[in-house]
């Protein structure tokens, strides 16, 4: 499967966007309410449809304000 990225931008200020996208806690505030975090390695889980759907996402590079790379 080929590698697909993502890059958007929005307008709003960077210190307000990247604690919602770099983090489980910021996840369910607006993507996930079923979100889980494996707290030794940063990886999250966003479970959807009683986790019949789950998105697994590997931090690759965060750092406040501007970037939250993840690997999904």
């Amino acid at each position: 499967m080929p590698d697909i990225r993502h890059s958007i931008q929005v307008d709003a200020a960077a210190q307000l966007v990247h604690p919602l996208v770099a983090s489980a806690e910021g996840f369910s505030r607006w993507w996930a309410s079923d979100v889980t975090e494996n707290k030794a390695t940063g990886n999250v889980e966003l479970g959807f449809f009683n986790r019949a759907t789950a998105y697994a996402r590997q931090p690759v590079a965060i750092a406040a304000p501007r970037q939250a790379h993840w690997l999904c």
